[in-house]
């Protein structure tokens, strides 16, 4: 790159993000990319346990066994939900899929 100090500036801005510029190295065209990773991570992370932990509560409410329970430590965003009859989680899946942004015509 070759210009004014400030041209300089605005373009290392717009390669990697805003605040950081050329103060970060060569990132194989990726750099923007993984400093948004280190910003959104965080909060991406935060709201997956949030929603599993809302999901084993309402669905314990709802009579089911969960695994883990809405208090319970977790090490991960997997949520077991227990369904007692084959009926019951085909109904389950077939809301969730006619839910859907994607292929919500299609029947599981």
């Amino acid at each position: 790159l070759a210009g004014t100090k400030e041209a300089i500036d605005l373009c290392s801005y717009r390669m990697s993000c805003p605040g950081l510029g050329n103060e970060v190295g060569a990132g194989l065209g990726q750099t923007k990319s993984m400093i948004k990773g280190l910003f959104f991570s965080p909060h991406v992370t935060a709201q997956a346990l949030k929603t599993a932990v809302f999901a084993a509560a309402i669905f314990e409410k709802a009579g089911f066994d969960v695994s883990p329970k809405p208090f319970d430590t977790r090490n991960d965003i997997i949520q077991s939900i227990r369904f007692d009859k084959p009926e019951a989680l085909i109904a389950f899946c077939r809301g969730i899929q006619s839910a859907s942004p994607v292929d919500s015509h299609v029947v599981p």
